[in-house]
């Protein structure tokens, strides 16, 4: 309903040698809703991980999401699609690690934002001292519906 109502969610994932992950995460609040989400996930050698998620806005919701890809060969794909309609304000927040060799990662993020509505989107990547053969790729695109949208 239209209620306004609060939530927070945290999920943590271990990804052993050789393992395979594939995680769809959809966020649909109401205009009152307010979200805060905190994904983690630690990758371990030759792991995979998919990653989808989807937010479709609320009066207020925000995203973390912090992934080590600490074992040698692991592998991370991001995508990701905010919606902001009038009156909302949505934040994703990136920070991926690579720590292992030859780790990759690609990710994408699309914003859409409405006259009214606003998308913080944050993303960095890190590739430490020893991560030889490391390949990253962000890409954010973005979309403004109409006027006083806002995307940073």
């Amino acid at each position: 309903g239209d209620a306004g109502a609060t939530s927070n969610a945290v999920i943590e994932v271990e990804a052993g040698a050789g393992a395979v992950l594939r995680l769809v995460q959809i966020h649909e609040g109401a205009a009152g809703a307010q979200r805060i989400a905190r994904t983690e996930l630690r990758l371990g050698h030759g792991a995979r991980a998919e990653l989808t998620t989807i937010d479709l806005g609320s009066s207020l919701s925000r995203h973390d999401l912090v992934a080590q890809l600490s074992g040698d060969d692991a592998s991370l794909d991001v995508a990701g699609l905010c919606v902001g309609p009038a009156g909302s304000h949505v934040d994703h927040h990136l920070d991926l690690q690579h720590a292992g060799r030859r780790a990759t990662s690609r990710t994408l993020y699309r914003n859409v934002v409405d006259g009214g509505g606003r998308v913080v989107f944050n993303g960095r990547i890190v590739v430490a001292v020893g991560a030889a053969g490391s390949d990253a790729a962000l890409t954010n695109r973005n979309l403004l519906l109409g006027p006083g949208a806002e995307i940073d």
